[in-house]
């Protein structure tokens, strides 16, 4: 199975040790744009903030693991709109030419343009209840994970983050 995925999902997958072998579990390839890669990585090595250029060295070491294919920018954007980044735009448009059903998004306007266009847009917050759900880790190991997710700054709202709680709970 495939999936393509948008900026902050491979930020905060080499951000949380413990998502990496989910994702691995999940997925046979994660495609990544070239406008993805740009803005992972090479922006943020430029980047004054210290803190910014950690996580462009931290994703680039992700991006050498065997599951990561950096594919060529599409052209293809027409029809998709222009409020959204340059990275969620370039991996809406791959999913859509490489008929990958799978997108890892984090961000709402582009979760409701990946489901208009038939694609199935998978939060990085998912990835623990998946792993549950699966039987691959324990619900402790999963609470954990969405503490980790928060603790690097992932935006969860309280009421999003106790149902996932419930749910990873209910998976038991």
């Amino acid at each position: 199975m495939e999936a393509v995925s948008d900026t902050s999902p491979l930020i905060f997958v080499a951000r949380v040790p413990g998502l990496l072998p989910l994702l691995e579990r999940l997925f046979d390839t994660v495609w990544v744009p070239k406008a993805v890669e740009r803005e992972a990585v090479t922006a943020a090595l430029l980047a004054p903030q210290a803190g910014v250029r950690r996580s462009g060295r931290e994703v680039q070491r992700l991006l050498q693991d065997a599951i990561f294919r950096v594919a060529v920018d599409q052209t293809l954007l027409g029809g998709l709109p222009l409020g959204l980044g340059a990275g969620e735009r370039a991996a809406l448009a791959l999913a859509r030419a490489k008929r990958v059903d799978w997108v890892m998004l984090d961000d709402r306007a582009a979760t409701r343009v990946a489901l208009k266009l038939g694609r199935r847009p998978l939060p990085v917050s998912a990835l623990p209840l998946i792993g549950v759900r699966r039987g691959w880790i324990e619900a402790t190991e999963a609470q954990g994970l969405l503490d980790a997710l928060v603790a690097n700054q992932y935006r969860l709202a309280p009421h999003v983050r106790r149902e996932l709680a419930e749910r990873v709970a209910g998976s038991r």
